[in-house]
Order: C-alpha cells, then sequence, then structure tokens
C-alpha cells in the first residue's frame, strides 16, 4: 500500500550489518580436521541440504569457514543469524543481501515486494520464486549458501520458506545449515532422496589426536597421553570446553592438581559453565575480566562500541591482545573498509553472561545496554539494547524515528513484538507507536485492525494538536477507505488533512482521493484539477517516495478526465525513468502508461509496452494494487490486431480476476467487470458475457460511470447477437450518459456502437451522423485510440467513415488489422467453452444449491460466506465440489452450466 515504500536511491544491502554477510576469518592454529573437511566439501558440493547440528563449541563455524579453501571454483553466500532475523521478511531481505553482494542485481526485484508485502506462506513463495528466477539469470554458476546459527530462527513462516526453496532448488545451488538443533525442515523427504548430508555432534567430537592435538600442540599443555584421553572422555570429545579448559590447565603443573580440576568436570552444561567461570574468569587481570564482562552484552564487538560500554581508550587493543590469547573470540573481516569486528564464540558468551548477571547490579548492567544503544549502527540491534535495559521511553522514541525504516527492513513482525512487550502506558504516551503497529496491520492484511488503531490514534494526536500526527495517520486512512470504496469515510478525512501540513506522500493521496470523490460527485472540473496537481507533486517536491501512491492511486478513467492524458502521460514517463527497474512502482508506472500510448492511436507501441509489464508482473509474482489493467490492456490490443487466442487467453484472465475475493476499490469492479463482459462478448462468448453484465447490475453505487457501462455493455451483447430492438434500448440511455460523462470514453462510445447498430438496419445517413462527431472530436484531441476500446466491431463504421473522407477515419481505421466482426452476419457467433448440457452425474446438496446460487449471481466466497454464515473456508470446500459435480473450470462456466441445468 502506498504507506510503504523505499527510497529508490538506498542501498537495501546497507539495512544489515555487513559481518552477518562474511564467514570468520579462520585461525592460523585452528586444528585442521581433513576428514570432516572431505566429508564437508562432498556433501556441499553434491546434495541439496548439508546440515551440521550440534551444540553450542563443537566447531560447527570454523569447519563452514573453510568452504572457501575446500570448494574455491563455488561462490558462497554466507548469512550468520542471530535473534533480530526471527522475522519472515527480514529474513528474506538478510537472503537477497547475500547474493547481492555475488552480483548487483539477484534478488533486487524483490525489495518493493518483501517492504511491503504481507507476512504469508503465499507471500513468501512468491518473492522466493522471483529470487529463484534471479538466481537462474544472474548467478548461473555452481554456489553454495550458507546458514549459520539458523536455530535462533523460529518463525514456522521462515521455516516454511526454507522447505520450499529446498524443494525448489536449482542444480547449480546447494544449502549449508550450522545449527544448534535440528530445525523443523522436512529432512525426512531429502534423506530418501539421498540429497541430505549430516554432520552431527558424534561426527564433531574431537577423538583423542584431536584433542592431543590441540592441548599440546596448539596450546603446549605439555599432557600426558594419559591426561589427555581422560579429558577427551569427561568432556566427550567438546571441543569448545577443551579449549576453555586451557587456560586453567595450563597453571597447573602439578598432576595430582590437573586430575582434580579433571575429577571437577561434570556433562552438566550449567555446571560446566560455572566450573569454567570460576576456573577461567577469576584468574584473570581484573582489567581483563572487567572488560570481558561489560562487552558481553555486545553480538558484534568494534573498538569504538567496546569503548563507548567500558571506557577504555585502548580497545582496540585489547580486542587484539584477547584475539591472539585465544580466549574464544572469532575475527569477522568483510570487503567493506572499516573497523574489526569480533564476536565471542557463543559458548563463552554465555559464560560471560552469566557472570555479569550475577555480579553486577541492575543499575550497572542498565548503563551498560544504555551506552551499547547509543552506539549501535542498526536501529534494531539499539532499540534491543533499550528493552534489555527496560528503558521504555529511549525504545519507543527510537521506534517512532525509525519506525518506517524497521518495516523497510522487513522487522513488522518484530515491531509488533516489541510493541506486545512494552508497558502500557508507555504504548498511551507515545501515539506514534499506534501508527506505526497500524502499518504493522497492513503488512500482515490485517485492514480492520489496522483501521481502529489508525482512528483513535487520529484521535489521540487531534486532542494533543499535533498536527504532523494526525496528517500521517490520516494518509494511511484514506489509502484504507480508497481501497475499501468507503467514500463517506475517505470524504471525512480528505476534508481534514486539507487543513494540515501533509508530506508529499499523503499529499498525493488527498489529492488522488479528493479526485476521486469528485467523480462520484460530478464535479468534473475538481476532479480534472485534483488529478493533475496530485501527479505534479512527487516532481515538485523531488520525493520519490510519493510516487508508489500516484502508481496505485490513478486509474484509467482518471486518465481520460479532461486535460489529465497529457499529465498522466508526462508523470508515468517521469516515475518510470526514475524508478528502480523490476520494482512495484516501475511496474506500476509502465502498466498506466500503456493507456496514453493506447489513447494516443499507437497500438503497436502500446502493444510491446503491455507484454514488457506483463512479462514483468509474472517475474516480480504479482502485486495487490498494480498490474491489473495489464490482462485488461491486452485483451483490447489483441483484438485489434486480430490476434484473437491471445486475446482469449487475456479474457480468462480478466475474468479470474474479478472473481477474487477483496478486490481493491478504485473503480475496478465496475471498469473490470465491463472491460471482461466486452471481451467475451467480442469473442463471441455470449453466455459469459452474459454473467458479466448481470454482475455488473448488481452493483448499486449510484455512480453515473457504472450506469453508462452497465447500458454499454448490455447494448454491445445484443447488438452481436441480433436482438437489435434490445440493443437500441440499452444503447440509447447509454449515449444520453455518454454526453454527460467526460471519462466514459474510456469504457467504449456507445455512439459508435449505436452507428454500428444503424448500419446492420442499412441506414448509413443516422450511422454518420452518430459516429462523426466523436471521431472528430478525438483526432482534434489526438486521442484516436479510444476507438479501439470497442473493438473491431466498430471497423464497418470507420470504413463507412472513410468512404466518406471524413477528417481522421482512415488514420483510426487503420488501428486494426482486420474486422472480427463482419456486417452480414450479425449475431451469428457461438459462446465458446461452454459446457455440454449432459445431466448432473452426482446430484448437488441443499447447501451446495444455495452457494451456487449466489455464486450464479456475482458473489465472492467473502460475501457468501456472509451470506449463509458459514467459514470462508467451507466456502471453497463447497465451491470445489460444485465446480467438480457440474465439470467446469471457472465459476464463469459453472454459472452458465448451472442455467442450461435450470438451477
Amino acid at each position: 500500500m502506498g504507506a510503504f515504500i523505499i527510497d529508490n536511491q538506498s542501498r537495501h544491502s546497507e539495512w544489515y550489518s555487513a559481518t552477518k554477510l562474511y564467514p570468520p576469518l579462520v585461525r592460523m592454529d585452528t586444528i585442521r580436521r581433513p576428514h570432516l573437511e572431505e566429508m564437508l566439501g562432498c556433501f556441499a558440493g553434491s546434495l541439496s541440504l548439508t546440515l551440521l547440528s550440534a551444540p553450542a563449541g563443537y566447531g560447527k563455524t570454523t569447519l563452514l569457514s573453510a568452504l572457501p579453501d575446500l570448494l574455491p571454483e563455488y561462490s558462497l553466500a554466507w548469512i550468520t543469524l542471530d535473534t533480530e532475523d526471527n522475522d519472515p521478511i527480514g529474513f528474506m531481505g538478510l537472503l537477497v543481501a547475500s547474493l547481492e553482494r555475488m552480483h548487483p542485481d539477484c534478488g533486487r526485484s524483490i525489495w518493493p515486494l518483501i517492504s511491503g508485502g504481507e507476512v504469508s506462506k503465499t507471500g513468501m513463495k512468491r518473492a522466493m520464486n522471483i529470487l529463484l528466477n534471479d538466481i537462474a539469470q544472474y548467478l548461473p554458476g555452481p554456489m553454495i549458501l550458507v546458514l549459520d546459527d539458523l536455530h535462533y530462527v523460529t518463525e514456522p513462516v521462515v521455516h516454511d520458506t526454507l522447505d520450499y526453496l529446498i524443494e525448489k532448488l536449482p542444480p547449480n545451488l546447494h544449502i549449508v545449515i550450522g545449527t544448534r538443533y535440528d530445525p523443523p525442515l522436512r529432512l525426512a523427504r531429502l534423506a530418501v532422496r539421498r540429497q541430505l548430508g549430516e554432520l552431527r555432534r558424534a561426527d564433531l567430537s574431537f577423538n583423542s589426536h584431536e584433542a592431543r592435538q590441540l592441548l599440546n600442540d596448539t596450546l603446549e599443555l605439555s599432557l600426558s597421553a594419559e591426561e589427555v584421553d581422560a579429558l577427551q572422555a569427561r568432556t566427550e570429545g567438546w571441543p569448545g570446553i577443551l579449549c576453555l579448559l586451557s587456560g586453567p590447565l595450563g597453571r597447573l603443573g602439578d598432576p595430582d592438581n590437573r586430575t582434580q580440576l579433571m575429577d571437577a568436570i561434570t556433562n552438566s552444561d550449567r555446571q560446566v559453565l560455572d566450573f569454567l567461570a570460576e576456573e577461567i574468569l577469576l584468574c584473570l587481570p581484573e582489567d581483563v575480566r572487567l572488560f570481558l564482562l561489560q562487552t558481553s552484552i555486545l553480538v558484534e564487538m568494534t573498538p569504538a562500541a567496546c569503548q563507548a560500554v567500558t571506557g577504555r581508550r585502548d580497545a582496540v587493543q585489547v580486542l587484539d591482545g584477547l584475539y591472539k590469547h585465544n580466549l574464544a573470540i572469532a575475527s569477522i573481516k568483510t570487503d567493506l573498509e572499516n573497523e574489526p569486528v569480533y564476536r565471542y564464540h557463543a559458548l563463552f558468551a554465555r559464560l560471560l553472561k552469566m557472570r555479569m548477571e550475577s555480579e553486577f547490579s541492575r543499575e550497572e548492567i542498565i548503563d551498560l545496554h544504555r551506552k551499547a544503544a547509543l552506539v549501535q549502527t542498526t536501529p534494531g540491534r539499539a532499540i534491543s539494547h533499550y528493552f534489555s535495559a527496560g528503558l521504555w521511553d529511549q525504545a519507543a522514541q527510537l521506534m517512532v524515528k525509525s519506525g518506517m525504516e524497521l518495516l523497510y527492513r522487513g522487522m513488522a513482525e518484530t515491531v509488533r513484538q516489541w510493541y506486545g512487550s512494552m508497558p502500557a502506558p508507555i504504548r498511551s504516551r507515545y501515539i506514534h507507536l499506534s501508527v506505526l503497529l497500524a502499518r504493522c496491520e497492513i503488512h500482515r492484511g490485517g485492514y480492520a485492525a489496522a483501521g481502529r488503531l489508525l482512528e483513535q490514534a487520529r484521535d489521540a494526536f487531534f486532542n494533543a494538536g499535533d498536527a504532523d500526527g494526525e496528517g500521517d495517520a490520516l494518509t494511511s486512512l484514506i489509502t484504507l477507505s480508497y481501497h475499501n470504496n468507503d467514500r463517506q469515510a475517505a470524504a471525512s478525512y480528505v476534508a481534514r488533512a486539507l487543513k494540515l501540513p501533509l508530506r508529499p506522500m499523503g499529499q498525493v493521496a488527498t489529492r488522488l482521493a479528493q479526485a476521486w470523490l469528485s467523480m462520484y460527485e460530478g464535479n468534473w472540473e475538481n476532479a480534472s484539477i485534483n488529478i493533475q496537481e496530485g501527479l505534479a507533486i512527487p516532481g515538485a517536491t523531488g520525493d520519490r517516495r510519493a510516487d508508489i501512491v500516484g502508481v496505485t492511486y490513478t486509474t484509467a478513467p482518471m486518465i481520460a478526465m479532461p486535460g489529465c492524458l497529457q499529465a498522466a502521460e508526462n508523470y508515468f514517463s517521469e516515475a518510470a525513468s526514475l524508478a528502480l527497474p523490476d520494482t512495484a512502482w516501475s511496474l506500476g508506472a509502465q502498466e498506466l502508461g500503456t493507456w496514453p500510448l493506447l489513447l494516443r492511436g499507437k497500438p503497436k507501441e502500446a502493444l510491446n509496452r503491455a507484454e514488457a509489464a506483463a512479462a514483468l508482473r509474472q517475474r516480480l509474482g504479482g502485486f495487490p494494487f498494480v498490474g491489473n489493467d495489464i490482462p485488461l490492456l491486452l485483451s483490447v490490443l489483441y483484438l485489434a490486431a486480430g490476434d484473437v487466442e491471445k486475446a482469449r487467453q487475456m479474457t480468462i484472465k480478466l475474468v479470474k480476476f474479478t472473481e477474487r475475493d477483496g478486490l481493491s476499490s478504485k473503480g475496478i469492479n465496475i471498469f473490470y467487470l465491463h472491460a471482461a463482459g466486452r471481451a467475451l462478448a467480442l469473442l463471441g462468448q455470449f453466455d459469459e458475457a452474459v454473467i458479466m453484465q448481470q454482475r455488473l447490475a448488481a452493483i448499486d453505487d449510484n455512480y453515473p460511470l457504472t450506469a453508462y457501462l452497465l447500458s454499454h455493455l448490455q447494448g454491445l451483447i445484443a447488438l452481436l447477437t441480433g436482438h437489435q430492438a434490445d440493443a437500441a434500448a440499452s444503447l440509447e440511455k447509454a449515449v444520453k450518459l455518454e454526453s454527460q460523462l467526460p471519462m466514459a470514453h474510456i469504457g467504449g462510445s456507445a455512439w459508435l456502437l449505436q452507428a454500428r447498430l444503424y448500419m446492420d438496419q442499412k441506414n448509413p445517413g443516422s450511422a454518420f451522423e452518430a459516429a462523426n462527431p466523436v471521431i472528430s472530436a478525438w483526432i482534434i484531441a489526438s486521442t484516436p485510440g479510444f476507438a479501439l476500446l470497442d473493438g473491431p466491431v466498430v471497423t464497418p463504421v470507420l470504413g463507412m467513415l472513410a468512404e466518406r473522407k471524413c477528417t481522421g477515419a482512415v488514420t483510426v481505421l487503420h488501428l486494426f488489422s482486420k474486422d472480427l466482426h463482419s456486417t452480414d452476419k450479425p449475431g451469428s457467433f457461438q459462446a465458446a467453452g461452454t459446457a455440454p448440457s449432459k445431466p448432473l452425474s452426482e446430484p448437488l446438496t441443499p447447501r451446495e444449491h444455495e452457494v451456487l446460487k449466489l455464486l450464479v449471481a456475482g458473489h465472492t466466497n467473502l460475501q457468501i460466506s456472509a451470506e449463509l454464515f458459514i467459514s470462508k473456508e467451507t466456502v471453497k470446500s463447497h465451491v470445489a465440489h460444485l465446480m467438480r459435480k457440474l465439470d467446469v473450470n471457472s465459476r464463469v462456466q459453472a454459472s452458465i452450466r448451472a442455467r442450461e441445468l435450470g438451477l
């Protein structure tokens, strides 16, 4: 929706800490494990999924860090996960950022989808399909994706998405996972297919030889073979524990003392950590020990962050010393010229945090988190520190300040969790948090909940005298009411918004919503002014984020308003040139930019652009509010070109679109129903066309354009089926409305259809009088393409005008490749694709009869659910049974079949 727009110039990969996208450096003194490296290289280079599953301290990350050396011919995408990444959209963004490192265009088209998409299985699968297409296009060579520390991700939607990725995995991509426990993925299926490689705790445990290498060769402890074997047995080969024991063992030269130390080790994780804390930390120099405890709250340690938390100016030297002395610190190096970054090994970090919480006062811990928050480079980590310290005001203030950035980064679910964990008085004090939560709800498709939150926030802002806050709330409320076709609410919001200082996005939303309302009221001048001024705002302010509102609010009837075509033409051209390629607003600009080409009488250029937009929409996976005109445009253009089969395919897509639940308003109910009916009639599928006509007639919105489109469609169907009296009556109503509505031609001209009727009646004089003024006006306005909307049925009229040397008639006639409806065969077309009239093999149940009756009346599943007081899922089940029993594939065919059988 318009509330969520990413800055076109931003570098999306910068949203994520660069250190999450690189493996830790392999230490020079690392114990090489050739047998494990050989297994890992074999698995990772040939199998779909390789799983390293073992508790902390078993060397999973160290082993994974060897992959670049093991498989140098493979590209490596690396992600180190943490608690920040337990958010479906954020996880997808991090995945894209890792692939962008290998090719800047890989995943680029996903950013608008994941920043404004809903957190759902369907949305994530759609994004994953786009990503897989990008991988095939931009990264065709062999590559490995490493997901380290996947145990931090518990969100089921992420696991479903990973399952989907693994299921659709291209042959060149291999996934390697490091985790402390098995993720809830469908591993058994992979194992049966022999596409799963596993390295577990038993594989990763040190044997006696490796323990001897570590303790004696690397750490130079000079232990006896018996002592090494005893340690290896007592720790069960736990590499992390063996490493941490090196300090205490090195201080104990006497074998008896070492034996006592080893005997104190138990298999209890907590007891081991307590023991190590006492043996390691208490024996360190006090300044080093204090440094370790203070910095244990940091996810990543840079000299700047450590200096801020500890107050030590020698943080660089201390970190370097800790790394060199092997105190369980991993170094991370990126290809960015930043300061060095370190991270404690997970086992050691747990030890440090336990000691810090037991030794420091609550006030000291709060102060550490406060200092850490101030130096974080990402708002998410800073907010996490404030939450850990219970610094609610600081957390709320940063959430308000960085709220939109957090949503762009795909952290909507995380924001919702933060909001829920805040004390109620804090939520009440910071009203902007309600607006932020409402936008999170919009991300999830919770429009009703979002509306309630925004209303509450708007009232609170108004009472507090906060005009900026009220303007933000109203912008989203206008968007919701516009797409819900709630004109009364929209009018109220617009009236108030006009009195407030709005940001450019809000200005565009208000202007175009005002135009929409004016069109319903018949205030054409006001509508045209608002359309032109609204489309000028992004360019005038330089805030291109408002383009997403421009391309999602603008409709074809708006483009057809007097004086608006040129403004729309310029705007869409500018928006398309400035938008990032392969994005939602780029698609919207291309889609709507096709209309001026069509109306200007450039069908070939319009067809090229529409086909390119269709390909882009398929590539992007589809969006709720852009790209929906494409089947309509293509059906018109293919019919004009005489390509019946392609026109039929586009019409099928158009019909399916009208059957979806939850249609955006914007007039697309009436506009698409009319367009689908018109295309079906021109293709000779009259029964299906009548269904569209009936659904259009069921809409009672007191909008003159609706009445016009209905009469126009009725007249067209009657004309093509040879019912001339019905055609005359319907077209007579339509031409009266057409003369009153300046945008009526966007649905086709009833005058031209009336002229065609006169020609069928052998009355060329009346045909000339009806058609000539319309064609002349279009030629003067440089919009001959309006004739394309009535389809080839009007070509005989244009031929007659051309014979009479009418200005521009030849030009308009040449827009069509051939006539599909000759004058000597009126009513000769038969509906295509209708079901045979054989009786039902299985009778319908009473409930199925009720559902069918509502389905024939044009009700959506949601409307049927409300009418019959049954769930939407139950309706879907009934509809599926009906399709099977009626032996049809669509709702339209089901309606036709029901009429044939008298049901």
